[in-house]
């Protein structure tokens, strides 16, 4: 089997710090992706999860391009801090979540971003922080977790966004995670700073399925991989798999030597890790380990997002987002194997 590298492509300054990715799923847009900036005003030593800081965000859109243009700056937009975004799984949608507890819906059409509809999740106090969310796969929900440890449902309905349930602390410190179940959008997973891996139904009032207490620090991303099959990464450097079936411990793990922020999978089943000290990781996923393909060194910040193009070049070669934070620096680089990374898309 030939070497598999990773082959810069094109870098970008964000100006503010970079922190999420995400690539459109979606076939007419399949070449643009999301950049999320979070920038404190206050002085650098203020904690970024302090409520009273004042913080300021910008979203990028990014269209990568054929032959020697690889990357085109499409749009931008001035906004609160972002500290997550995805696309809806059907729709030209996207939902942001921000540092004032914010949750906003953007319609993106040709070289024109609508914002649609938005909720906050704390409009009395102002305390909270939205850290993550994601879709249902219908997209008729959203849920959030936030910087009080509690997770939020938002219903998705034709007069807007709609703040349904509100679970608050169901972790003791920050829910930095939370995703639905691949094949049942009934399930849940959350992850906190309390380093607990929780399952909730849905249906019964958010009620505890499991709870998996094997992490050595903060549980900080989450990927439902197959039916059964789900993988978490943690503070403690460690990305685990797990069968939710039986979760008292993980079935395989492996050290990645730095906290792992995200988790993405490609469509052949390839992980890329955003790991925060120690940069990027490409990784397969066997039936009894994972197996690092390659490794990408170009940045020198905290990593934080990382994303898959949805499309290959005619060689089978792919295409990845990154970004770091503090040196505000986005890649895009090339995937394949070594001799096929030469010449245009």
């Amino acid at each position: 089997m030939s070497e598999k590298k990773l082959k810069t492509i094109k870098k970008f300054d964000t100006v503010y710090c970079a922190d999420s990715v995400e690539w459109c799923p979606h076939e007419d847009n399949q070449y643009m992706f999301l950049c999320g900036t979070y920038q404190l005003e206050d002085s650098p030593k203020s904690s970024q999860f302090d409520t009273k800081c004042k913080r300021k965000g910008r979203i990028y859109i990014f269209n990568l391009k054929f032959k020697s243009k690889p990357l085109d700056l499409v749009y931008q937009l001035e906004t609160n801090a972002i500290l997550d975004q995805k696309w809806h799984p059907r729709e030209p949608l996207f939902a942001t979540a921000d540092s004032k507890g914010v949750v906003t819906l953007y319609k993106l059409s040709p070289n024109l971003l609508e914002e649609v509809s938005k909720v906050n999740l704390d409009p009395e106090n102002g305390e909270i922080l939205a850290l993550s969310l994601d879709w249902s796969p219908d997209g008729t929900k959203i849920i959030v977790s936030d910087s009080k440890g509690g997770i939020n449902v938002i219903a998705n309905t034709p007069n807007g966004l709609q703040l349904v349930q509100n679970h608050p602390s169901v972790h003791s410190f920050e829910a930095w995670t939370c995703i639905f179940d691949k094949n049942d959008p009934n399930v849940v997973y959350t992850g906190g700073d309390d380093t607990f891996l929780n399952c909730y139904d849905t249906r019964t009032d958010f009620s505890l399925k499991w709870r998996n207490k094997s992490h050595g620090a903060g549980v900080t991303s989450l990927l439902s991989f197959a039916e059964n099959a789900l993988i978490s990464g943690s503070y403690d450097d460690n990305l685990r798999f797990f069968d939710t079936r039986q979760v008292k411990r993980a079935v395989f793990e492996k050290n990645l030597g730095g906290g792992i922020w995200r988790i993405k999978k490609n469509a052949r089943n390839e992980l890329l890790t955003a790991n925060m000290y120690h940069n990027f990781t490409v990784l397969e996923v066997n039936d009894d380990n994972f197996d690092i393909t390659a490794s990408y060194f170009k940045h020198k910040s905290i990593c934080y997002g990382a994303d898959w193009c949805p499309v290959e070049d005619k060689k089978g070669c792919q295409y990845i987002a990154t970004c770091s934070f503090y040196d505000h620096l986005l890649c895009v680089a090339k995937y394949g194997n070594k001799d096929d990374l030469t010449g245009d898309m």
